[in-house]
């Protein structure tokens, strides 16, 4: 995910979740570089609100989570 640069803010909401079930592998990764805004104006820039959860409910059940974000004027997990 990316954002283009604008003066006014931006929002991006997501919801991910991960269900392993019996010998299930997961392997999520994800990459977020989001448009802090202009520090000096105070305009733009993005609000960035996930919800992220993964369950194994199974035997020999895995999840793999990997993820990068930076940038954003807010980011709240």
């Amino acid at each position: 995910c990316t954002a283009p640069m604008r003066k006014e803010n931006q929002l991006h909401a997501a919801c991910v979740e991960l269900v392993a079930h019996e010998d299930a592998e997961i392997k999520y990764s994800t990459i977020q570089n989001w448009y802090p805004g202009n520090p000096e104006t105070g305009e733009g820039g993005v609000y960035n609100l996930v919800t992220k959860r993964g369950i194994c409910k199974g035997d020999r059940s895995k999840i793999s989570w990997t993820q990068l974000e930076t940038g954003s004027a807010v980011t709240q997990k």
